[in-house]
């Protein structure tokens, strides 16, 4: 079996790092599913029932965007892997989207309001279908053992837990009053960051398997 760079020989700390992408998985939509119809009824006084239909339409936008991608992916061919590029476009389109969905626009329209968020909203669940679909395919590229695989999953589970459990937590000391759209703002700029970071850090983790090549 040939590899690109050295054996791959993970360890205890390969596998903390590719696995805090999944702290972005897990908490990402923490965040919007708790927040998000607040800051849009209470803050911007956009309607709940239009409110409600924006992750409606980003649900329907997955079931397109998802398996396009998966698509794109397995045609892809790169000297780093098919996937890795994408994950790290898509860590930063994501991250960069879910700081402008809590951006305020000067405008009192609905209709206005409603367009922007709900084209936000989209922009995020595609930069966000950019980098999971590869992200949740990388480790058959990775290896073929079974017990290494399950370790990785296991530590991917572990952070997915503790970034819901912060996503869900850390807000609501920043997030005091439901009213203050800066706050809102506040809260998506540090946590942007930090998804952008989480979603990069699997990269000193990852060694690319190819299969064998016939004589």
């Amino acid at each position: 079996m040939e590899y690109y760079g050295r054996k791959p020989n993970y360890n205890a700390l390969h596998r903390m790092m590719f696995g805090m992408a999944e702290f972005y998985n897990g908490g990402a939509f923490v965040i919007i599913n708790t927040f998000f119809a607040v800051f849009m009824t209470k803050a911007l006084g956009v309607p709940a029932a239009l409110a409600g239909t924006i992750p409606l339409a980003g649900k329907v936008w997955d079931a397109i965007t998802d398996p396009m991608m998966g698509n794109i992916a397995d045609r892809t061919t790169s000297k780093f892997g098919p996937k890795r590029f994408y994950i790290l476009i898509g860590g930063f389109a994501s991250a960069l989207t879910f700081l402008l969905l809590w951006l305020t626009i000067p405008s009192k329209s609905v209709v206005v309001l409603y367009i922007f968020y709900l084209v936000m909203y989209c922009l995020f669940s595609t930069g966000f279908t950019i980098l999971m679909v590869p992200y949740n395919g990388l480790l058959p590229d990775m290896m073929d053992d079974y017990t290494m695989r399950a370790k990785f999953s296991n530590v991917r589970m572990i952070w997915s837990t503790l970034g819901s459990m912060v996503c869900g937590l850390v807000p609501t000391f920043i997030i005091t009053d439901n009213l203050n759209t800066a706050l809102y703002f506040k809260c998506a700029v540090i946590f942007s960051i930090n998804l952008a970071v989480c979603s990069c850090c699997y990269f000193p983790s990852y060694r690319k398997r190819v299969r064998s090549r016939s004589a």
